[in-house]
């Protein structure tokens, strides 16, 4: 959805991380876009000089993925995007409440997504959901997430459009969850602590 959303055509690549849930590479292919993998550093992270490598007249996305919260170099990779026109897409699928230099993930980039699957930090059970900072993107978000049902006239659809929509159900699970993410978070932090 964010990437048909963002503008991902058929034919166009996105870069993406050759360590990561075959999820990722499925919404690209899913959206008919190339997925291009690159090498990753020694901590299963995105390399941004593989990236900067890996970019060709065809590249239109970087897909970052946060493998289990950890961030790659995100400043090096934004620079790379700016200065080739590229958009950033986050996958904080396991990334609920990460942070990279103080900045919560999920908000470095043009958009990100966040699973909601059982085993995450946060669930709903199931589903996720996309955020963004653009409020065009955003409002083309909803409209395709519905159905791509028309805002001026009911049951008319303005294009193909998808049935993304969390149920009653699973959003109540999810306020639940988010009225105790605080306390959700803590317990992660506790477990990582005692790994260490």
């Amino acid at each position: 959805l964010g990437l048909i959303a963002a503008g991902l055509l058929p034919g166009d690549e996105v870069i993406l991380p050759s360590f990561t849930y075959v999820a990722s590479a499925a919404a690209v292919v899913s959206a008919g876009g190339t997925p291009v993998f690159v090498d990753c550093d020694e901590l299963g992270l995105m390399d941004p000089n593989a990236v900067r490598l890996a970019i060709t007249n065809k590249s239109k996305f970087i897909m970052v993925v946060h493998v289990y919260g950890h961030t790659p170099d995100m400043d090096a990779i934004l620079d790379i995007a700016r200065e080739k026109g590229i958009k950033v897409v986050e996958d904080a699928a396991e990334a609920h409440g990460a942070r990279y230099k103080g900045r919560m993930v999920g908000s470095l980039g043009d958009l990100a997504t966040f699973s909601f699957y059982a085993n995450k930090v946060m669930t709903t059970g199931e589903g996720g959901m996309v955020v963004t900072n653009d409020a065009a993107l955003a409002k083309r978000l909803v409209h395709l997430r519905g159905h791509a049902m028309s805002g001026d006239k009911r049951f008319w659809h303005t294009e193909v459009g998808f049935n993304y929509r969390l149920s009653n159900l699973q959003c109540a699970v999810g306020v639940a969850q988010l009225e105790r993410f605080p306390a959700l978070l803590d317990g992660r932090e506790r477990v990582i602590r005692r790994y260490r």
